[in-house]
């Protein structure tokens, strides 16, 4: 763990203390964080003897902002064990927010694969065609608690010509013996659409192709996910 993620958890945690006399608002049900803004649920899975629930957290405002990957484990969905954020963004390649992905569990490791946010500075940015990185980044724990991020996968540079900066969310996982990535995505036409990449190795992926619509279905679709029922 590097410096500056040691002082983002101490900060979060900071915020956290100072935020626990406070309960009046929060749920007595629903999972929360103990302070600031919540969203996503992201990366659910069962690892290590648990379930992980993650989920988008900006832990310093009442609204989106400095991202992070919040993290809830249980046994029995009853009973849950607030951790630390699995992610923060403390990277170059993430310092505008951890957005959303998902997990994968393979080889007796917790895979994550997030979106990480850059927003550069500048009067000429509409930030739909120009002045956002959305980078697709992999983060691997061994423990299910403290993750390392193994770097950028995909950049922009990395995504077809006709989509605009907004491409995010992947979702992992693993079919016919090899992986397989969805990326959601917004074309030039201001058209949602799904990037599919395959990979080998989970480190060098291939754009494969895509899904889309006969008609608008959105400008920009999110969050894509692909679940088999019965073997289909």
């Amino acid at each position: 763990m590097n410096i500056r993620t040691e002082n983002l958890l101490k900060t979060c945690r900071l915020f956290e203390e100072a935020a626990e006399g406070n309960k009046k608002w929060r749920p007595l049900l629903h999972l929360s964080p103990k302070t600031g803004w919540m969203n996503d649920p992201n990366g659910l899975c069962f690892f290590g003897g648990k379930y992980h629930i993650f989920f988008q957290y900006s832990p310093f405002d009442t609204k989106p902002g400095l991202n992070y990957w919040g993290h809830y484990a249980t046994e029995d969905f009853v009973s849950y064990e607030y951790l630390p954020p699995a992610l923060c963004s403390d990277e170059q390649f993430d310092c505008h927010g951890v957005y959303s992905g998902s997990a994968l569990v393979k080889d007796n490791e917790l895979h994550l694969f997030y979106t990480g946010n850059v927003k550069l500075m500048g009067d000429n940015y509409d930030y739909i065609n120009s002045g956002r990185e959305h980078n697709t980044v992999h983060a691997v724990s061994r423990d299910g608690v403290t993750f390392e991020k193994k770097g950028v996968l995909l950049r922009n540079s990395d995504y077809p010509n006709d989509v605009t900066c907004h491409v995010r969310d992947p979702k992992v996982y693993e079919y016919g013996g090899e992986y397989v990535m969805l990326l959601g995505a917004r074309t030039k036409e201001d058209k949602g659409i799904v990037l599919i990449y395959r990979s080998d190795d989970l480190d060098k992926w291939e754009y494969s192709g895509r899904i889309t619509s006969d008609y608008s279905l959105g400008f920009m679709w999110e969050c894509p996910d692909l679940i088999a029922i019965n073997g289909r």
